[in-house]
């Protein structure tokens, strides 16, 4: 076939652009007709990444990395709240300095014996008999350096491992408003190893518990307990914030403090980690704290009672019905606590009295 006619038929069987038909389809647009394009066109860019792992790094080139190391950091609620420099101390692998991670070093030189330290050798061919060519040529034994490394001898730095252990102090940043459970990652810091990137050091922040506050993503919140005179007529106290400052909180008179209740100041929660400016609530759970028993005579107790809200009507029943008894409460203490252990032991006489009785009964049965 001429050149002509043989280019022409490739031609046609290529079709578009000289591909072949079975790229004709839709789909198929973008696979390109160079070899280095025919593959990622079918398997994707990342094929030797999916399917060979560290293996397919180092097919490319690239070193195989090391593992991480996960450490916790503790930091106070003050820590989170103003922000802070928190020191670190870890330990990891580094390269030996003394034999650069070889695990041995050289024990040092001597005159390469094959070229006595000249670094090239002379050599002498005979191309007819009484005819001799001279030529010079490097020492194969030292490659012209004229001499040679002494056997190697372990390194006692690192005893052969090529890396030591070391103490690795970082400063880490603790950003206003970061949440508990905050990963911050140190890259590169991590063991390092001949031949290895070095992985990185993960510290997750730990939040240690606080006397008084306790957190909700950007609220706080705490307990306060007064007096039940502040929760009548009203009352004035102060509450020393994460930041130092003194906030004072004030209950007008006539407002009342009910047990349990929760009032919120607003913007006195924690600063928002991405807009410090902007924060949080601060949530304040009252307890009544209330006086001892036989506190007021009986007489103040009546002038009491007139000053109170009025009593809600309750009609009881007759006593001297049937079916009517009067209780009095009393207040659960080692007394009741006895009490109830009295129960138990009467519980557990009554069984082993029981089983007592029986096994004088199974007794009986057998001597029968």
């Amino acid at each position: 076939m001429a050149e002509g006619g043989w280019r022409a038929g490739l031609g046609s069987l290529g079709g578009r652009s000289g591909r072949p038909p079975w790229l004709w389809s839709p789909g198929f647009e973008d696979v390109g007709q160079d070899d280095d394009e025919l593959l990622p066109g079918f398997f994707g860019e990342n094929i030797f990444e999916e399917f060979l792992g560290d293996f397919g790094r180092w097919a490319r080139g690239e070193r195989r990395r090391g593992q991480n190391q996960v450490h916790s950091v503790r930091v106070t609620l003050e820590d989170l709240y103003n922000g802070s420099t928190v020191a670190f101390r870890f330990n990891r692998d580094v390269i030996c300095m003394t034999c650069k991670g070889q695990g041995s070093r050289m024990a040092g030189l001597r005159v390469c014996r094959v070229c006595e330290g000249r670094g090239a050798q002379l050599l002498i061919n005979e191309i007819i008999p009484g005819i001799v060519h001279q030529t010079q040529d490097i020492c194969p034994r030292c490659n012209g350096e004229g001499q040679v490394p002494l056997p190697c001898t372990p390194c006692r730095q690192c005893q052969t491992r090529g890396v030591v252990r070391d103490t690795r102090l970082l400063e880490v940043t603790v950003d206003r408003g970061m949440p508990h459970g905050q990963r911050l990652v140190l890259h590169g810091e991590s063991d390092q190893a001949p031949g290895i990137e070095p992985g990185d050091v993960v510290l997750v922040v730990q939040q240690a518990e606080h006397p008084l506050f306790v957190r909700d993503n950007d609220d706080l919140m705490i307990q306060q307990t007064v007096e039940l005179v502040d929760a009548l007529c009203g009352m004035q106290t102060k509450i020393t914030h994460l930041d130092g400052r003194d906030i004072t909180i004030r209950v007008s008179p006539g407002k009342v403090l009910t047990p349990g209740s929760i009032h919120m100041v607003w913007g006195e929660g924690m600063p928002c980690q991405h807009s410090p400016a902007e924060r949080g609530n601060l949530y304040i759970q009252f307890r009544v704290k209330f006086p001892n028993k036989n506190w007021l005579s009986p007489e103040d107790l009546k002038i009491l009672e007139g000053l109170l809200p009025p009593r809600p009507h309750i009609t009881l029943p007759d006593m001297s019905e049937e079916g009517v008894e009067e209780v009095e409460l009393k207040d659960l203490s080692a007394e009741g606590c006895s009490m109830q252990g009295r129960r138990r032991e009467a519980y557990h006489g009554d069984s082993s009295d029981d089983e007592e009785r029986a096994s004088r009964h199974g007794v009986g049965c057998n001597a029968q």
